[in-house]
């Protein structure tokens, strides 16, 4: 029996098709963001991994009060076998590390290449070393040392490794 004056039960298909409209606009605000946090992340691990490399640094500048030329003179491995995850090779190039990403890093990273470079105190090596990632600004009263090859893209770069210098006021 069809009731005429029966109240619909239910969604309709055109209440589910909006439904599934307001998914699919908050997935796609959602998924580019995700991603750069995944990017980062990986970034930021590659950077965790190579204390052992800024430790054989730190001790060169302390002992000899010079930074090293390359990888020889750090006492590390040739480039190509300093590799991780995500990290397919890592150079000393005049104190500062060279990193290039690649084997399970993001397609966004491959091939592409970040300084993580040294500061210092002229004339005190007691005084321990910063390490700059990127653009980074150089603290007060310290000198860093080698260039920043980076060019990964910013917006992949963690916090520690972006230029978060103070802008000066205009006046």
């Amino acid at each position: 029996m069809n009731r005429p004056n029966a109240a619909p039960r239910g969604f309709t298909l055109l209440e589910l098709m909006v439904v599934v409209v307001v998914i699919a606009i908050l997935s796609m605000m959602a998924i580019p963001s995700y991603r750069d946090r995944i990017v980062r992340k990986q970034v930021a691990d590659a950077l965790d991994g190579l204390a052992f490399a800024r430790g054989a640094i730190d001790a060169r500048y302390v002992a000899t009060k010079t930074f090293p030329a390359d990888n020889v003179e750090a006492g590390l491995p040739p480039p190509d076998k300093i590799v991780s995850n995500h990290l397919s090779s890592v150079a000393v190039a005049d104190g500062a590390l060279v990193l290039v990403f690649g084997n399970a890093a993001d397609a966004a990273l491959k091939g592409k290449r970040l300084s993580w470079r040294p500061a210092f105190v002229e004339g005190y090596p007691q005084v321990p070393l910063v390490w700059l990632c990127a653009a980074a600004p150089v603290p007060g009263n310290m000198t860093a040392q080698g260039d920043d090859v980076t060019d990964v893209p910013a917006r992949y770069l963690p916090l520690r490794c972006q230029n978060t210098a103070p802008k000066p006021k205009a006046g």
